[in-house]
């Protein structure tokens, strides 16, 4: 719920306990004292300059990264923390407000690849002529808080730093905002993260096939000599649907040509690993060393395929092994690396990235 005044919003701000490490505060202040109390504080961290723009139901939306200061009767007498703000035309749409706030939560879950982010308070501004911001609201909720915040050693492991995002940081915005950011498949918590359960793994494979649409539109490069025969096994099928002598089994044949013009889960996987390896290859080759397993992207393909294919025809309980359990944990890594190249990133940046927040 948004508790303001009648003012028009123009700025929304969140504060979460993972913020502090996506964009550190870094040394916080000192102060000096009198008789009196507090002389004076010095403030030592800054609050960054950099911004990103991205635009929602057309209204253009600023995005920084900076620290909210309060002032307390504790033996610190200045608490900071991170913070993300986002600043736009005034505006009295409160839906508008509550879409934002899904945005940076949503933020939130991606560069921590968990949902149970724990955000500890959103406030809304308005210009007021003298300051930048004035306060005159915030947004509450019981979906606000989460009921199981991960431990402060959990959080400080596995993110993204807004410093390794760079200027790619406001396209991710823009496909929050559009919602063309596969986020379905992101587990409930770090524990979750760590589990491969028939559920999860389904939902790797919808995000993976989701975002190789994305990155290959046109799907698998065939050779000439390939291409060619498909060409024309397709206009024969093509004139068979057109026959009214086979409309009894019309459907057949479209369905034939669908096979031959969508490339399976297998085929999509080997051309995806392929352009896309080098980015986790190293991380993802001391997995399978520590389990002293054979790191090779087409069984990976292969093994990720058939379990993907056994869910959806039912069979859950088949046992595996672990060549499979480890193919089914570096699919993440392949997302985030597609989802990540798509923003712009080099290899090498995705490297760290993945690094940081999978391995």
């Amino acid at each position: 719920m948004l508790f303001c005044s009648s003012s028009p919003i123009s700025g929304l701000s969140i504060q979460a306990d993972e913020l502090n490490y996506i964009y550190p505060v870094g040394q916080t202040y000192n102060y000096t004292m009198n008789e009196t109390g507090i002389n004076s504080i010095n403030l030592q961290a800054s609050t960054g300059d950099q911004q990103w723009v991205f635009n929602l139901n057309e209204i253009r939306v600023t995005v920084s990264f900076g620290i909210m200061q309060s002032f307390t009767h504790d033996e610190s007498p200045l608490r900071l923390q991170s913070a993300l703000y986002m600043e736009f035309e005034p505006t009295e749409d409160h839906e508008f407000i509550t879409r934002l706030f899904a945005i940076g939560r949503n933020f939130l879950r991606y560069v921590c690849y968990r949902r149970n982010i724990n955000i500890t308070k959103s406030s809304v501004y308005t210009h007021d002529g003298k300051r930048k911001f004035c306060p005159i609201g915030s947004f509450d909720a019981a979906w606000l808080h989460t009921d199981y915040p991960e431990t402060k050693e959990r959080m400080k492991r596995n993110f993204i730093p807004v410093s390794s995002l760079g200027n790619s940081l406001g396209y991710l915005f823009q496909k929050l905002s559009d919602d063309t950011l596969y986020l379905r498949h992101i587990p409930e918590s770090i524990k979750d993260a760590r589990g491969i359960t028939p559920a999860h793994s389904v939902m790797l494979t919808a995000a993976f096939e989701y975002e190789y649409h994305q990155l290959f539109p046109k799907g698998i490069k065939h050779k000439a000599k390939t291409q060619k025969k498909h060409e024309l096994i397709k206009t024969g099928l093509d004139s068979l649907i057109s026959d009214e002598k086979y409309d009894s089994v019309k459907k057949e044949f479209e369905r034939a040509k669908n096979i031959l013009t969508n490339d399976n889960l297998e085929a999509q996987l080997n051309q995806a690993f392929k352009e896309l390896s080098v980015c986790f290859e190293s991380h993802a080759k001391s997995l399978f060393d520590l389990n002293e397993t054979e790191y090779s992207t087409s069984i990976m393909a292969k093994t990720i395929s058939k379990m993907r294919n056994d869910f959806a025809h039912g069979n859950i309980n088949i046992d595996y092994g672990i060549e499979t359990f480890l193919s089914i944990t570096i699919l993440p890594y392949l997302i985030y690396a597609m989802q990540l190249k798509q923003a712009g990133l080099d290899e090498s940046e995705i490297t760290k990235i993945i690094g940081k927040l999978l391995s």
